[in-house]
């Protein structure tokens, strides 16, 4: 995860740098959308998922997520721009789906998440909802855009069997 003139960015590949670069030009999504479907894969199996929060001028929420068809021919590419979230709710895509140990990737739009807890409940809580089988890490970021602060809980057993948590702030 990393912040980026106003804008959080989080994914499970190498386009985090691309759209970083984009960024630092102009926040302009279509050239996110095309910085990301040409990101160099780290695996063709491993559906690539990217989110990013942008609180410049308005606040608007990106997801995207490009993925291999089920012949692993070509990819898929689909993505998401939010211009207003309810309060109390965000959106999330997975990795994959299904509950098997070769689970198939992600389908469908961003599904609405509740959100009733905070920091590390809300992260145990979808912890829990996971695929044990195939679970590795999850991340959760909790901004305050009137205090301009930001809390990140991590938990990724293979590393820590704890959950991490780090603040912070961003400046104007």
């Amino acid at each position: 995860m990393v912040i980026e003139r106003f804008n959080f960015i989080v994914s499970n590949g190498p386009q985090t740098e691309l759209i970083q670069q984009v960024i630092k030009e102009n926040l302009d999504y279509e050239k996110i959308r095309t910085a990301i479907r040409t990101a160099p894969p780290s695996s063709i199996d491993t559906p690539r998922i990217t989110g990013i929060i942008s609180i410049s001028n308005k606040i608007t929420f990106y997801l995207s997520l490009l993925k291999p068809t089920y012949d692993k021919s070509c990819n898929v590419f689909g993505s998401w721009l939010y211009e207003c979230i309810p309060a109390g709710w965000g959106y999330g895509i997975t990795t994959y789906k299904g509950n098997t140990i070769e689970p198939d990737p992600f389908e469908g739009e961003p599904f609405p998440i509740p959100i009733k807890e905070s920091g590390e409940n809300l992260l145990r809580t979808y912890w829990s909802f996971l695929n044990i089988n195939t679970r590795i890490c999850i991340s959760l970021r909790s901004i305050d855009i009137h205090e301009r602060k930001w809390d990140i809980f991590t938990y990724n057993p293979l590393h820590a069997n704890k959950i991490n948590h780090t603040q912070g702030e961003w400046y104007v």
